[in-house]
């Protein structure tokens, strides 16, 4: 494909002038890209109805206008309550909303799950402590995200009735929120009608508009006003999901489905697409052609920063086997706020083997001062380098440097107080009265065990002494009808019991059984050959009248499928070029909207005729999920430092690695579509064809 037109192009968009900003950057006025109410209409009714028929299921969205299906494919989780307070729910949002920032959603999801489970209101979190909500964060990354959700909870908390914000305006007062999420809560959790624009709004609106902004600076007041204009009055938080749905699924930024958009008729971008190839039909000398792509243009980057740090692991060994290792706090400000991490230093650029040494020496000297520890102790200590990690953040490359120092138990008494500051005299009162209150409880412990104790023996004794009665009526034949109940109970009587198993009382000496204990015993006898034969019969049952049947015909289950093996092939050019962030949005396309590849192979098997086909089936399907799950092989060799950044045998390695999971898939797939007749295969590819063409 041809290269994009510059932005700004004559030929782009709606007529506009340009001015300098600053007398540097290019900025375009935009007032013509507005939307007339009639576009306004059209496209808040189709974008909602698309909406309703195809939102993800997610557990803090809930839907009352809903289309999905029973027979859709299965959910991943489930929705939100219906019977949720109005502040737990909005409670719900926020905590999304913020947790989905800068992360993917099915993460998100697995993180929002516990986090409610554990707190599940404003009132819970702000009762908790920073260290008890790290660790909940921990692995979402962009820790102060969590520290503000601490401090804004508590801020809620101690607000006039502890209830949650309604407004955009109001939420704009709590720590840590800004612009998008104050508009998204306020709308999603509060029905308020403001317009919130996230990177997938942003492109959404560019490409309707074919609008070359990017969705930073000047721009995102556009964008803004352009949303405002836009959103659904009557339904502000859906029109808001949906926009953010449609850019997320369909028009992403590596990949516009045009095909698959509600919003079509009314895309500029695309519009503009259709008239080149028409135009381009008759003119064989056309203009470059355009791509629903270009839009937004890509606002630059700043280029990260390199660190190189100095880590030391200060382990402390002890005779009988325990270690302890040395940790400090970061400063309450800054990167990665208020969190504990081993002792570490930056280094400047270039330093030599033996100044790291000696930075790293003083930095340790610092922390064991704080602890009391003598400075001596590092003379003796085992040392040596553990390797080199790199850790990439969304402006840094932080290389860390390693090391591992060894202080045995008898050279130091290192003090295990997390903090530099040796407690007052109110915490030396709290931890005695605290050591009181445990003496105590010990003691009452105690005490409740001797009596269990005591009380034991005495039941045992009762216990054996009701024995010794029982046993002594069943030897004398005291043991009555009466009990195990009435004559028309089913429970059996001591003469039924040894009628029915030695053929007659007389046997033993016991009285013959009477007409009514014999007729008992019939009973129980007809009622076991019933149940036997009735057993035998359900066993005669074919399973293949058990099984899940499909509920649509079977090519529209196999059409995704071939889909799928449409988008493998494609993947090729991605994983040996190691485009690693466009292959992570074609495997979301793959296993998730729209073709989900778990669920149309369990039912496409479903509807194969015989049972060895289905037990292949089985095999083929679990393979193709497995080897499609390792295709994206960077999940697996994060510690390796960022994809695509690794260069030589590293990323080599991880090309392989995906290449060969690709093959497999798609060897697994095609013996998987082969189980199947050709003309329902066929029939499958024409669905496919009408679709795409």
């Amino acid at each position: 494909m041809a290269n994009a037109r510059p932005a700004g192009s004559a030929k782009q968009g709606p007529a506009r002038k340009r001015r300098k900003l600053s007398g540097r950057v290019d900025i375009e006025d935009v007032t013509g890209f507005a939307f007339s109410e009639p576009d306004a209409e059209q496209i808040r009714r189709d974008l909602l109805q698309w909406y309703d028929a195809n939102h993800r299921v997610l557990p803090w969205r809930r839907n009352p206008h809903s289309r999905r299906q029973a027979l859709d494919p299965p959910f991943e989780c489930s929705a939100a309550s219906s019977d949720l307070l109005d502040d737990e729910f909005i409670y719900r949002v926020w905590i999304s909303e913020t947790m989905s920032q800068q992360t993917q959603l099915s993460r998100v999801i697995e993180y929002f799950q516990r986090w409610v489970q554990k707190w599940p209101t404003v009132q819970a979190l702000s009762k908790a402590s920073l260290d008890e909500v790290n660790e909940a964060w921990a692995g979402l990354g962009y820790y102060r995200r969590a520290r503000f959700l601490l401090e804004g909870a508590q801020a809620i908390a101690a607000g006039p009735g502890g209830t949650m914000p309604r407004t955009a305006q109001d939420w704009l007062k709590i720590p840590g929120v800004g612009a998008y999420t104050s508009r998204s809560v306020a709308s999603i959790g509060c029905q308020e009608a403001v317009a919130a624009v996230d990177a997938n709004v942003v492109r959404v609106l560019a490409r309707l508009r074919r609008c070359s902004l990017p969705g930073i600076g000047p721009g995102a007041t556009t964008y803004q006003n352009l949303a405002t204009k836009l959103l659904d009055p009557q339904r502000p938080g859906d029109f808001n999901q949906a926009m953010m749905e449609l850019g997320a699924c369909i028009c992403t930024s590596q990949r516009a489905c045009c095909s698959e958009c509600p919003l079509q008729t009314s895309c500029a971008a695309f519009s503009s697409v259709k008239e080149h190839q028409a135009a381009a039909a008759d003119d064989a000398a056309s203009s470059p052609e355009p791509s629903v792509l270009h839009y937004p243009a890509k606002a630059k980057k700043a280029q990260r920063r390199e660190e190189t740090w100095a880590v030391c692991l200060v382990e402390r060994f002890e005779i009988s086997n325990v270690s302890q290792l040395l940790m400090s706090k970061r400063p309450a400000t800054g990167l990665l706020a208020g969190l504990w991490e081993f002792p570490a230093t930056i280094l400047p650029d270039g330093t030599s083997k033996a100044d790291r040494a000696a930075a790293t020496a003083s930095c340790l000297r610092s922390c064991l001062e704080r602890l009391g520890c003598p400075e001596e102790i590092l003379s003796r200590a085992r040392r040596n380098h553990l390797g080199t990690v790199t850790h990439v953040f969304s402006h840094i490359n932080m290389t860390l440097l390693v090391d591992h120092v060894l202080i045995q138990a008898d050279q130091a008494a290192i003090k295990t107080t997390r903090g530099s500051e040796s407690p007052n005299e109110e915490v030396l009162e709290r931890l005695k009265r605290a050591e009181a209150e445990a003496a105590q409880l010990r003691k009452e412990i105690a005490a409740a065990r001797e009596r269990r104790s005591e009380a034991g023996e005495v039941e045992a004794q009762e216990s054996l002494e009701e024995t010794k009665q029982t046993i002594s009526r069943i030897t004398s034949g005291d043991l009555k009808r009466e009990g195990f109940g009435s004559s028309s109970d089913n429970w059996m009587s001591e003469t039924n019991f040894d009628f029915f198993t030695r053929g007659g009382p007389t046997e033993r000496g016991l009285s013959v059984a009477t007409p009514e204990d014999q007729s008992v015993v019939r009973r129980r006898l007809l009622i076991g050959i019933g149940a036997a034969v009735a057993l035998a019969g359900l066993s005669q049952v074919p399973t293949d009248s058990l099984r899940r049947q499909p509920t649509k015909p079977l090519f529209q289950y196999l059409a995704p499928l071939l889909r799928i093996r449409g988008l493998l092939a494609e993947a090729d050019s991605i994983v040996n070029e190691g485009q690693w962030e466009q292959l992570n949005t074609l495997l979301d396309r793959v296993q998730n909207q729209p073709n989900f590849l778990k669920a149309n192979l369990r039912d496409a098997m479903a509807g194969l005729e015989t049972r060895e086909q289905r037990q292949q089936a089985e095999a083929l399907s679990q393979s193709i999920r497995e080897y499609v799950d390792q295709i994206d092989s960077n999940k697996y060799y994060e510690a390796m430092g960022k994809p695509g950044q690794r260069g030589g045998e590293r990323e080599a390695q991880l090309v392989r690695f995906s290449s060969n999971s690709l093959k497999a898939a798609q060897d697994k797939l095609k013996a998987f579509i082969k189980l199947f007749p050709r003309d329902v295969v066929a029939a499958a590819q024409q669905q496919l064809d009408q679709v795409y063409s």
